[in-house]
C-alpha cells in the first residue's frame, strides 16, 4: 500500500491467496489491503469483510481478524455488530457474524 499501489497491493494478496487458500495470514493481509484501501473508496469495506469472514473461517481462533472485522463494523456505523463480533471473539457467543457484517458493508458502500 506504499506509494499508493492499491491495485498492485490487492493484485498480491489476491495471488496469495491462489497460492495458499487455507492460509489464514493469506486471506487476513489481503482483508487488510482492502481495509486500507477503503480510505479511498467506501466500496472497498464490504470486501475487506468479506476477506477478513474468509480468513476467520480459516482460523477462528486467529485473534487479529476479529480485531479488524469488529474495527470495520465500527467504522460504518454498524454497533450492533461489532459488539456481536466481540462476543464471538470472546468465545461468548459462537458462531457466524457474517451475512452482519456483509450487512455493514453494504451500507458503508453506499456512502
Amino acid at each position: 500500500m506504499r506509494k499508493n499501489r492499491v491495485e498492485g497491493a490487492l493484485a498480491a494478496g489476491h495471488r496469495g491467496v491462489q497460492l495458499q487458500p487455507d492460509l489464514v495470514h493469506a486471506h487476513y493481509f489481503l482483508g487488510l489491503a482492502y481495509f486500507a484501501a477503503s480510505e479511498m473508496n467506501a466500496a472497498y469495506y464490504q470486501d475487506a469483510a468479506r476477506h477478513l469472514l474468509d480468513a476467520a473461517r480459516s482460523n477462528p481462533h486467529w485473534q487479529p481478524t476479529w480485531f479488524v472485522l469488529s474495527y470495520t463494523a465500527l467504522l460504518t456505523g454498524d454497533y450492533e455488530t461489532r459488539e456481536g463480533i466481540c462476543r464471538t471473539a470472546d468465545g461468548e457467543e459462537p458462531g457466524s457474524q457474517g451475512a452482519a457484517v456483509h450487512r455493514s458493508g453494504d451500507r458503508a458502500s453506499r456512502r
